[in-house]
């Protein structure tokens, strides 16, 4: 007896706002109506174009992150967080002036010592996580994301006449986060660093190529390991 075939469910279209001149639909966000067009392959090829800097960094540890708890990689989930903590304490803008009771205030409120007033302050400010939420990599990750998520919206798209469930971004530096969340298919390549569309879901390198070159990396440097540690050991029999 042949099996039925079924379709698989279409993954949600992400949207974000355009010209008139590259519309594809319009949704209502805040009373208005908005021109909008769905993120392509080729917003995806050039980084979807919206985020620079730090921000590539940030999202580059986001992917780290939740790769590392999906394989319960405790090492790599370290390595992440500690990029993700580097990140908030380099914001070049200085700390805003607060009155010092303000300081001492917020130091109570977040369970700090009455002399962490300014540790209490980079809190408030976002430079740093509360000592409870830094080595938990669940909060860390709701913390970092959910801030990134506000301007997103499941909003119905009029789109030909017909009416799609979609996420808008209204912010379009949200959509790497979404498209990562949403559309599993899409990975960062663990040795070059750029997108590629996953064949497997475990699937880490874009090509074959960068595969093996990331393999023969791996054992070379542990091949160094190995003998440095060898060298230094020699050294200590010596000295003895």
């Amino acid at each position: 007896m042949q099996r039925r075939s079924y379709n698989t469910v279409t993954q949600i279209p992400i949207l974000i706002p355009c010209s008139l001149d590259k519309k594809q639909g319009e949704v209502i966000s805040s009373g208005f109506t908005v021109p909008v067009r769905e993120v392509t392959e080729e917003d995806k090829n050039k980084n979807f174009g919206l985020v620079q800097g730090k921000e590539v960094q940030h999202f580059t540890a986001i992917v780290y992150l939740l790769t590392a708890m999906a394989k319960k990689d405790r090492i790599a989930a370290r390595t992440a967080l500690q990029r993700l903590s580097e990140l908030r304490a380099s914001r070049t803008k200085a700390l805003g002036e607060y009155p010092a009771q303000f300081g001492r205030l917020l130091a109570g409120y977040y369970g700090l010592q009455p002399a962490q007033e300014r540790e209490a302050i980079e809190i408030f400010e976002g430079r740093r996580l509360l000592p409870s939420v830094s080595d938990n990599p669940e909060k860390v990750l709701w913390d970092e994301i959910a801030g990134k998520l506000l301007q997103v919206q499941l909003v119905p798209w009029w789109k030909k006449g017909e009416i799609i469930p979609a996420l808008y971004c209204n912010d379009p530096k949200a959509v790497p986060y979404v498209y990562f969340l949403v559309h599993k298919k899409w990975g960062l390549c663990s040795h070059c660093g750029e997108w590629f569309r996953k064949d497997r879901p475990d699937q880490e390198y874009c090509t074959i190529a960068h595969r093996e070159a990331h393999r023969v990396a791996r054992w070379r440097a542990r091949k160094e390991a190995k003998s440095k540690k060898k060298g230094d050991k020699r050294g200590t029999r010596k000295a003895r």
